[in-house]
Parts: C-alpha cells; sequence; structure tokens
C-alpha cells in the first residue's frame, strides 16, 4: 500500500511540474508575442510619422495654391462687380439725358 501512495504522490508532483512548465511556457509565449506586437506598432508608428513628415510640405504647398487661386477668385469677382456698376452707371447717364435718371447705382 505504501509502494501505492508514493507513485500517487510521484504522479500528482509530476503532475504539478508539468502544470508549471507549461505555464512558464505559455508566460513566455505570451510575452514574446507582447513585444512583437509592440514592436510591430512603434514600426507603423515610426512608417506614419515618415510619411506624414513627407506628406506635410505637399499639403502646404496645396493650401497655398487654394489660397491664391481664392484671392484671384475674389479680385476677379470684384473687377467683374465693378465692370457691372460701370456699365449699369454709363446707361443711366444716357437715359437721363432724355428723361429724368430712374436708376440709382451706389459705388
Amino acid at each position: 500500500m505504501h509502494e501505492w501512495f508514493n507513485k500517487i504522490q510521484k504522479e500528482h508532483e509530476n503532475f504539478l511540474l508539468s502544470i508549471k512548465m507549461h505555464k512558464r511556457e505559455l508566460e513566455s509565449n505570451i510575452d514574446k508575442r507582447r513585444e512583437e506586437i509592440k514592436s510591430y506598432l512603434r514600426d507603423k508608428e515610426k512608417a506614419f510619422e515618415l510619411e506624414k513628415r513627407s506628406e506635410l510640405p505637399h499639403f502646404v504647398s496645396l493650401r497655398e495654391k487654394v489660397k491664391k487661386r481664392v484671392e484671384k477668385v475674389v479680385l476677379t469677382k470684384k473687377k467683374l462687380n465693378d465692370e457691372k456698376k460701370k456699365e449699369v452707371y454709363g446707361k443711366c447717364i444716357t437715359t437721363s439725358r432724355w428723361s429724368k435718371p430712374i436708376c440709382n447705382v451706389s459705388k
């Protein structure tokens, strides 16, 4: 009976040892995977920062182009409004020579 008890106790110890070894392996694998993920994310972040830095001058350039185009459109619109006012004012003067002025053009 004593041998049987020793045998069961030994199997139990081996079982516990096996569980501890599996636990260490799993923890080790988890740590390795965690480091792989951290490394992957660091690399992705570096790549993103590099891409951002390389594209930033392009965006600044595009913004400047848009700003210049908007200024040009504003000036063209003002010029067209001024020409329209001159044309309307000219018609009013021509009409007023023969009759009472009917135009009210604000400058």
